[in-house]
């Protein structure tokens, strides 16, 4: 005997908010796999966001699992909200380089922009978040001379350092290695 039924797992309150989307902003881990394995699917809020942009750790490193637990299950890692954002663009900007180095592990892209033309390295300057912007470049990330017009004085010798690489084809993790793999996720 059933005691819930699935239709009603992805059903949306008034806000337009799922179960899931309650879950995640409680940040339970229990409760987002309850609802995943029981058929909860990853559909977007009123502002577009999924999963992994409603999710906000604050460095946590229980809600991490959550992400690792997302991931594993092929949350969409590039999925953009309305303004064009994704997951990687709101953890740099939120400056959780715990969460930033996740996604990149697991393959998100940091090249891709914004409706405004901003990509992950302009959020991590606009934010002026160094361990973020330390990480998208160990990830591989792409360094141009836009960005070093956005750069204040702290964050400019991260991207002289790097802003060849992309062109040179030199890697940036044999100098600043990330520290997780993506079998760890």
């Amino acid at each position: 005997m059933r005691l819930y039924r699935p239709a009603l797992l992805n059903a949306k309150n008034k806000e337009g908010l799922t179960a899931l989307h309650l879950a995640l902003d409680a940040r339970d881990l229990a409760c987002v796999r309850f609802l995943w394995e029981r058929g909860a699917i990853d559909l977007s809020d009123p502002d577009g966001n999924h999963s992994l942009l409603r999710l906000h750790c604050e460095s946590r490193p229980d809600c991490h699992d959550i992400v690792r637990f997302l991931i594993a299950r092929s949350a969409r890692l590039d999925h953009r909200n309305k303004q064009g954002q994704t997951a990687l663009m709101a953890q740099v900007d939120t400056g959780d380089t715990g969460f930033v180095r996740l996604l990149l592990a697991a393959g998100a892209d940091p090249s891709l922009k914004d409706n405004q033309g901003f990509d992950a390295i302009a959020y991590a300057l606009h934010s002026d978040k160094e361990g973020t912007l330390v990480a998208l470049l160990a990830g591989g990330a792409c360094v141009s001379g836009k960005h070093l017009r956005m750069s204040g004085h702290r964050l400019r010798p991260y991207l002289l350092r790097y802003l060849d690489n992309c062109r040179t084809g030199s890697s940036m993790q044999k100098v600043a290695p990330l520290s997780l793999s993506t079998s760890e996720i």
